[in-house]
């Protein structure tokens, strides 16, 4: 299974990642390309409404979370 498979799986089971954790469960340093890659895919079948949202670290640091 691709990359890109495994994470639409991910966001088709309800689960939520940042670039982080997509970095140390899929291997890929590039989560943002495979979001966008998702959302603007050319069959509308294939395309996903990935939604997006700021968080703040323990130490006050800004990430992004995606879902669905």
């Amino acid at each position: 299974m691709s990359t890109i498979q495994k994470i639409r799986e991910h966001f088709l089971k309800g689960g939520k990642i940042s670039a982080c954790e997509a970095a140390r469960r899929f291997l890929t340093p590039d989560l943002r390309k495979y979001v966008s890659d998702l959302r603007n895919a050319k069959e509308p079948k294939d395309r996903m409404e990935i939604r997006d949202e700021w968080r703040k670290s323990k130490d006050g640091k800004r990430y992004k979370v995606y879902f669905l």
